[in-house]
């Protein structure tokens, strides 16, 4: 198991999706908020600049262990479990990728909203 040490020191994560506080050296295991419309994305909240703010689990796998030469800007759930943020379920995409992703998962239904035929 690997683990790497991300966000400027505040958080030890590891290749399975855990992640953990570092506060003064003290390692203990970070506080998860779930978002998202069906509370299906796991994120930390983090302080910068005076602010808080949310960062999800799922890419800060990304950032720890998976290259992104090509600058991607989202990180895909392979699988489509979006709770799932071991890195081998894990991909960098552009937003186009992501999408098309949620389409052939049927994630996205193209249909919701549409009007019936008559």
């Amino acid at each position: 198991m690997r683990s790497a040490i991300v966000m400027d020191g505040r958080f030890r994560v590891f290749d399975d999706g855990r992640v953990f506080d570092i506060k003064n050296g003290v390692k203990t295991p970070a506080k998860i908020y779930k978002f998202g419309e069906k509370k299906d994305y796991a994120h930390v909240r983090i302080r910068k600049d005076g602010k808080w703010s949310f960062i999800g689990v799922h890419r800060l796998v990304a950032i720890a262990f998976i290259p992104n030469p090509e600058n991607k800007p989202l990180v895909n759930h392979k699988d489509g479990d979006t709770l799932w943020n071991c890195v081998n379920n894990l991909e960098w995409v552009t937003h186009s990728e992501n999408t098309r992703h949620a389409y052939d998962m049927a994630i996205i239904n193209p249909l919701r909203g549409a009007e019936p035929c008559v």
